[in-house]
């Protein structure tokens, strides 16, 4: 599981599959994004694998719709 949080703290979740290469979206436009990697230990519970923090700035807003 991936959790994306956005520069207006709106956070994005998606299941990840082992093996397959995956790319997401980065809708929040200019700032600071987190992301955290998480694992199923069971039931509900995760435990995190990699959590960072890191910066998007854009030339142009329209740029990541061409």
């Amino acid at each position: 599981r991936i959790i994306i949080t956005t520069p207006l703290q709106i956070s994005y979740t998606y299941d990840l599959q082992k093996g397959v290469c995956d790319t997401f979206p980065l809708t929040g436009s200019n700032g600071a994004y987190n992301v955290g990697i998480y694992e199923l230990v069971s039931g509900n519970d995760y435990s995190v694998l990699f959590n960072d923090t890191f910066e998007v700035s854009t030339i142009d807003e329209y740029s990541p719709y061409l």
